[in-house]
């Protein structure tokens, strides 16, 4: 009687312990998902954020002269026939430029007053290719205008950016092109930031930038 006894109790016991061991299994199932999808969660949480500091990298952009690319094989030189590149109102200036690989160039000019023109290519040079190591000038020899510095005094800039590929830099929505230069009548910053959020995903390499600053005086 005792051992009878005694081994149903010991059976009693592992079929309880493989009920209690086997009710326990859906719960730590339960658990190992959860920690598995908060892993994931913060995985995510990790991507959103490096993707938004990426974005605000572009947007910081306040000025075209903000807009650098150091790392850049496409070499760009902007430059005038006064090397001193100081000018009273009224001269005339012209600008040259060159790069170093055959690419498409724009160039823009933030005037003393703040008006931004995009003044390469223009109505006379509507072609914005270049060819590697040949020196273009604006105006071309045979344009028929010139650049005459205007008032007030002040810092008048000029932003070259060319890339190896075609690309629109700036909207051409409203240009009539019986006008000399496209103007953008919108604020330096959201044009340098727009142009930031252009440039953002393109190969570094494969676009290139200078500035010029003109000192304009009395």
């Amino acid at each position: 009687m005792t051992l009878s006894g005694n081994l149903t109790n010991v059976f009693n016991f592992r079929v309880a312990l493989f009920f209690l061991i086997f009710a326990l299994f859906p719960i730590s199932f339960s658990v190992l998902a959860q920690e598995n999808e908060a892993a994931e969660s913060e995985d995510t949480k990790q991507i959103v954020v490096e993707e938004k500091q990426s974005v605000t990298e572009e947007t910081d952009v306040q000025t075209l002269t903000d807009i650098q690319n150091p790392e850049s094989d496409l070499k760009v030189e902007i430059w005038t026939d006064n090397k001193n590149t100081e000018y009273k109102i009224g001269e005339v200036v012209t600008f040259y430029f060159k790069t170093n690989k055959d690419a498409h160039l724009t160039l823009i000019n933030i005037g003393t007053s703040g008006n931004v023109h995009q003044i390469f290519p223009n109505k006379y040079q509507t072609n914005n290719f270049v060819e590697a190591g040949k020196t273009y000038s604006i105006p071309a020899d045979e344009a028929p205008f010139q650049f005459k510095l205007q008032s007030p005094a002040g810092t008048d800039t000029v932003k070259a950016i060319a890339t190896l590929n075609e690309l629109i830099l700036l909207s051409q929505a409203g240009y009539d092109d019986t006008e000399l230069f496209l103007k953008i009548d919108q604020p330096e910053e959201t044009i340098a930031r727009d142009i930031a959020i252009t440039l953002a995903p393109i190969d570094k390499k494969t676009w290139g930038e200078a500035d010029l600053e003109l000192k304009v005086v009395e």
